[in-house]
């Protein structure tokens, strides 16, 4: 679950084209005036032979993802490769089909009632409609303070999310690093911030829904 991946399913090499190329202060590339040549060296596919190159991959359970709007992606970039796919002999035994269209819509209903939710996909909206807008900047120090403070209002919503902490799980730690974390600060710190922002994390939470859903669903057949 969650939004359409970036879209990346090759790999590249950086080619020197200078015949003596020299390395460079760092000695991780080479000081090299002549350019040079991206070379794709890998591509993933799937066990079925399809691959995510350029479209990515699609969640079965979507949430909404501000940066949606920003369109980013590989399908972006100048001189992408675009998807295909190959024809290879493979044996695999597929698993059971999982109850995704119920678990699609019982976490569309959940979102659609969650406040929290309804602020991100609101503020998704209000970036797309911005982006078809000719918008200009004010160059004065008033108008662009105006400017940046209207700015600051349309997004407000999203500093407004959940800040109230999850009641469906808890949180541990593995015994062995609670002994560490009673000799390091810094790391005890680092552990209690990445426990608070897992448990205000709305993500998380509807991740666990879904999960639950997904337990009710197998246990009622």
């Amino acid at each position: 679950m969650f939004a359409k991946s970036f879209g990346k399913g090759t790999a590249q090499n950086m080619m020197p084209l200078a015949l003596n190329p020299r390395l460079s202060v760092t000695n991780q590339m080479p000081d090299n005036g002549d350019g040079y040549l991206k070379v794709t060296t890998d591509k993933f596919y799937r066990v079925t032979g399809s691959t995510h190159q350029n479209t990515g991959i699609i969640p079965d359970v979507a949430v909404p993802d501000p940066l949606e709007a920003f369109n980013f992606g590989e399908h972006r970039l100048h001189h992408s490769l675009p998807a295909d796919s190959i024809n290879k002999k493979t044996y695999y035994k597929p698993l059971a089909k999982l109850p995704l269209e119920s678990l699609s819509t019982k976490s569309a209903e959940r979102q659609r009632a969650d406040s929290s939710f309804q602020k991100i996909q609101n503020t998704l909206q209000l970036i797309v409609d911005l982006k078809k807008k000719e918008l200009t900047m004010p160059l004065d120090l008033k108008g662009n303070i105006a400017y940046e403070r209207r700015d600051m209002e349309r997004f407000a919503t999203l500093s407004e999310t959940r800040s109230v902490d999850t009641t469906l799980f808890t949180i541990n730690t593995h015994g062995s690093e609670n002994r560490i974390n009673e000799f390091d600060q810094t790391s005890e710190r680092l552990k209690n911030d990445m426990i608070d922002q897992i448990r205000h994390d709305l993500y998380i939470e509807e991740a666990w829904r879904v999960m639950a859903d997904f337990i009710r669903i197998s246990q009622n057949k």
